[in-house]
């Protein structure tokens, strides 16, 4: 042991109960900042002559997600909205799974593919990967 080791090893001995309680308020901080923390994400999509914009906020294991659509040539007063409540279930790789009693769909396997730091795009539903069963979405 060197003269460094020996130093912190003295110090720590000298004020254990001082370390466990800086460990356990570390602990609590780090606990109460899991529980704060969300993701939202936000993304717009026109294709197949509609317009959509899809909200979706990440808390623990809840996903929600807000989505407003509307035709093109629609005014902007009249949009239909979906809302969705599942629980998040992380599956493999860049795949996961929401559980949910919302209508029409309670169960959905999502596949994102990451654009960059910031976007993705989602596939619900494991079917084939097309404009009908996409969203695209960004975090801000």
């Amino acid at each position: 042991m060197n003269a460094f080791t020996t130093k912190i090893s003295s110090f720590c001995n000298a004020h254990k109960i001082l370390l466990m309680v800086l460990v356990l308020i570390l602990n609590v901080v780090l606990l109460l900042a899991e529980q704060a923390t969300s993701v939202r994400l936000f993304g717009k999509v026109e294709a197949l002559n509609h317009r959509w914009a899809n909200y979706t906020e990440l808390h623990q294991n809840y996903i929600q997600s807000r989505i407003h659509y509307s035709r093109l040539d629609a005014t902007e007063s009249e949009y239909k909205t979906l809302k969705y409540d599942y629980e998040y279930s992380k599956s493999k790789g860049r795949e996961y799974i929401v559980l949910g009693t919302d209508k029409p769909v309670s169960v959905r396997h999502n596949r994102v593919y990451y654009l960059d730091e910031q976007c993705s795009l989602t596939f619900s539903g494991i079917a084939k990967m097309t404009l009908q069963n996409f969203s695209f979405r960004c975090l801000y």
